[in-house]
């Protein structure tokens, strides 16, 4: 009688929640894999790659969202930093102190 293999789909949105999924599976398949002589078939293996692979993406694409928002907090400062110079600039050259402007 051939093994009964534990499947696994894509897992869960959330990241964290997605790697607790996928370890238990892989800890899942391991178990059911100790102590046969037959190798773990192929069409079983390619479900965990791809959830593998999913959840890689996930990370990498978090990643680029954390990197991306805080280049726009510092492109918002920038700006606002500019404004401010603007304003002293603008006082300094009408005499005034900043307290006036």
């Amino acid at each position: 009688m051939a093994p009964r293999w534990p499947q696994v789909n894509d897992g869960p949105e959330h990241i964290n929640e997605h790697a607790t999924y996928l370890r238990k599976a892989c800890n899942q398949l391991q178990a059911v894999g100790r102590g046969r002589q037959n190798q773990v078939p192929w069409n079983i293996v390619q479900p965990y790659l791809a959830s593998t692979l999913a959840l890689i993406g996930k990370v990498l694409r978090h990643a680029m969202d954390e990197i991306l928002q805080h280049v726009q907090d510092a492109a918002k400062c920038t700006q606002n930093i500019q404004k401010d110079i603007t304003v002293i600039r603008k006082c300094s050259r009408n005499g005034g102190s900043i307290k006036e402007c």
